[in-house]
């Protein structure tokens, strides 16, 4: 299985557009997070030459505007992909992803083989009781989890509580 960055903050190539927030393709078909905006998200896909009409399903892992800057764009290449988000995402975008393939994610699931949404979990930030979601993937060598940065902060808080019961 491979992962591939489309976008980043950072780049160690400038033929790619970089900014806030995160892309990535997992195996060719599924796209997790939309980045900062549609023009670069858009220029590195066609800069990595990635097929959009391959892409299965979108995984947004939570609403703020750095992680679904391009999706309405990657929405309206494929409309029948499928597109999971949390509660919170869905009550802000209601009205655009009604047109769409919507899947509501409230607990873990399998969303194409060996491709887990980790569910949706409640992370404080800056004071926003915010809904987020990671993917979990599952290869021959084990699993490896896909992120975007408020998860991984409650991760690491979970972690260094139970480190210090």
């Amino acid at each position: 299985m491979e992962i591939s960055i489309i976008f980043d903050k950072e780049s160690v190539n400038d033929r790619y557009a970089c900014g806030w927030g995160v892309s990535y393709l997992i195996d060719g078909r599924v796209v997790f997070d939309a980045g900062e905006k549609s023009e670069y998200i858009k220029a590195n896909i066609k800069e990595l030459n990635i097929d959009l009409s391959k892409v299965e399903k979108i995984v947004i892992s939570h609403k703020h505007w750095d992680h679904r800057g391009g999706l309405w764009d990657l929405l309206d290449v494929n409309k029948n992909v499928e597109l999971f988000g949390c509660s919170d995402f869905f009550e802000e975008f209601e009205d655009k992803v009604s047109g769409y393939n919507f899947k509501l994610v409230k607990d873990s699931q399998e969303i194409t083989k060996n491709i887990y949404t980790t569910g949706c979990f409640k992370v404080d930030y800056k004071n926003d009781n915010l809904s987020e979601q990671a993917i979990v993937i599952r290869t021959d060598k084990g699993i490896s989890l896909v992120f975007s940065d408020h998860f991984f902060l409650k991760i690491q808080l979970n972690l260094f509580q139970l480190c210090h019961k």
